[in-house]
């Protein structure tokens, strides 16, 4: 390699470098351990806590496929950063949860280029265990169990959905970002918030996956929110995250006061 070459390479590896570094010093690398021996690494990110009886809204972040690993960071690559800079910014602090599914795992298995799909009966492990370590950390931590969000991107919006049929009425609300879930529980979905997002130019996961899983809710008598970017390819997260607009509304849903709360039960 010639060095210009070297240091051309170098310049474009600086911000990711800087972004990691950043990510490293403002959240924690974890590992949850359930009562089986079950492990999943996860990354939280803990806002400044200030009263004793206050509490705080909490973001379950479902990475995509080519995130997946065991160093405990490559899930921060999208959307945390600009979770964090909003949640400073406006003053609004949120705990983050940040799982990472291993390589030879999935969130949710499927054909992620199929025309739909059916929920099976149980989880995969990997989701099974990130939604334990969410329940693990609303019971340790002073969370407002009125605000528990799910979020995420490709492979990870297929978590989204598959989290939120499991468990009718336990999120406040929900951002899947290029996904699909399964329509048949679409009428399962019509009380929680949704705004899902899609690129009309996606060639890796069809956008008729967001546009059926909308339909079918809204057919149900849901009245989901969805962004369909007219040029928008795979990476429409980038658009989505760019948008303050998305956190705003993210962060005013709570669930009402003494609404019962739906845990799915195969695991």
């Amino acid at each position: 390699m010639s060095t210009e070459l070297f240091f051309l390479s170098a310049l474009m590896l600086c911000p990711a470098i800087f972004l990691y570094t950043r990510i490293k010093d403002e959240t924690e690398a974890r590992i949850f351990k359930n009562a089986r021996g079950e492990k999943i690494p996860y990354r939280s990110y803990t806002p400044p806590i200030s009263g004793k009886r206050r509490k705080y809204p909490v973001i379950l972040f479902f990475h995509g496929s080519l995130e997946r690993g065991s160093d405990n960071l490559k899930q921060m690559s999208y959307g945390i950063r600009e979770l964090i800079n909003y949640s400073k910014a406006r003053n609004k602090p949120v705990f983050i949860l940040a799982p990472q599914c291993s390589k030879r795992e999935e969130w949710v298995k499927l054909s992620y280029s199929g025309k739909s799909h059916k929920m099976t009966d149980k989880p995969t492990n990997a989701l099974k265990l990130a939604l334990e370590l969410l329940d693990d950390t609303v019971k340790r931590e002073p969370i407002d169990a009125r605000r528990v969000y799910v979020v995420g991107l490709s492979m990870g919006a297929f978590a989204v959905w598959d989290a939120i049929e499991r468990r009718p009425g336990y999120f406040a609300a929900a951002i899947p970002i290029c996904g699909g879930g399964d329509i048949s529980k679409a009428g399962s979905l019509v009380k929680i918030p949704i705004w899902a997002f899609h690129g009309k130019l996606d060639e890796v996961v069809a956008v008729r996956r967001s546009r059926n899983m909308i339909d079918a809710i809204r057919k149900k008598g849901g009245s989901p929110c969805y962004t369909e970017y007219p040029e928008g390819e795979h990476d429409s997260w980038v658009m989505t995250f760019k948008n303050i607009k998305v956190f705003d509304w993210l962060l005013k849903q709570r669930k009402k006061q003494g609404k019962r709360v739906t845990r799915e039960r195969s695991f």
